[in-house]
């Protein structure tokens, strides 16, 4: 569940990738319900979507993810709004499916874990561990 949105201010002619409701969709669709902070930042370098995943601890005791995501210049947001929609949200469903699936004792749990997609001349890479 998306708990926090935080959206900055950008230029008219850049576009933010994700759509919130893409996000929101992929969530229920999938009966992903944990503690979601997403962030949408004007920033020009960088994956056009991050994901952090943190375990309880003493401030939050709850799972929880930070995901970040960026605007591209306009010229551009097509193909990533397309390779968001097709690639980068499907595979970002199956990353934290597996991570919620995991037996709580599993020590994969306590690296680590991060999902980003990278988006640069038309190339996407993703990455995550």
């Amino acid at each position: 569940m998306i708990i926090s949105i935080q959206k900055n201010k950008i230029p008219k002619q850049y576009s933010f990738v994700l759509k919130t409701k893409q996000l929101e969709e992929i969530l229920l669709n999938s009966n992903i319900n944990i503690h979601i902070d997403l962030y949408y930042t004007f920033n020009g370098i960088g994956p056009i979507f991050e994901v952090f995943f943190y375990l309880p601890n003493k401030n939050n005791p709850y799972i929880r993810l930070y995901i970040r995501t960026k605007a591209l210049p306009k010229e551009n947001i097509s193909i990533a709004r397309e390779k968001m929609e097709k690639i980068i949200l499907p595979e970002f469903r199956n990353w934290i499916i597996n991570i919620l699936s995991m037996p709580k004792d599993s020590t994969y749990l306590y690296e680590d874990l991060y999902f980003s997609a990278i988006f640069e001349n038309n190339i996407l890479k993703i990455n995550y561990m």
